[in-house]
């Protein structure tokens, strides 16, 4: 009787919450729920390989965050913006800012920074992220940096 009175009491909800943070992404909210609150780090802009010299004070990366924010860093300087999921494998970002620390190498964040303000599509699966454009042609891919 114990154990048919707790079975019951379950959540069927809390069930299917827990299945999905579990599972892999297959639609365009668990894909979007997999990218959230992880770095992303800048591993190719526009196929090419991001290589850094010492002069970048850190690796360029973005963070999604679940209040439709995106966070980051170029390189050298910080952005922030907001960011709209439109549908499946969709986005748009928009009020892109950014820190304007004087700066070498300003190539790959301003690279990055067009990347960013013309994103439409984007595409996670595992460690990999793309972002890519109204054409849907891959302008950055990321990888997920594990702490």
């Amino acid at each position: 009787m114990a154990l048919s009175a707790v079975a019951c009491n379950q959540n069927p909800n809390q069930q299917t919450t827990d299945t999905e943070t579990k599972a892999q992404p297959t639609d365009s909210y668990a894909q979007r729920y997999f990218i959230y609150d992880k770095e992303w780090r800048l591993v190719e802009l526009a196929n090419e390989k991001v290589l850094l010299d010492s002069t970048f004070r850190r690796y360029p990366h973005i963070v999604f965050q679940k209040n439709n924010r995106i966070s980051g860093n170029l390189g050298c300087n910080n952005f922030g913006g907001e960011i709209e999921f439109l549908g499946k494998d969709s986005l748009r970002i928009t009020g892109i800012s950014a820190t304007e620390i004087a700066c070498p190498n300003l190539d790959i964040e301003q690279q990055f920074l067009e990347v960013l303000n013309n994103a439409s599509v984007f595409h996670a699966t595992g460690n990999k992220l793309t972002i890519g454009n109204q054409k849907d042609t891959i302008k950055a891919r990321f990888e997920m940096v594990v702490k």
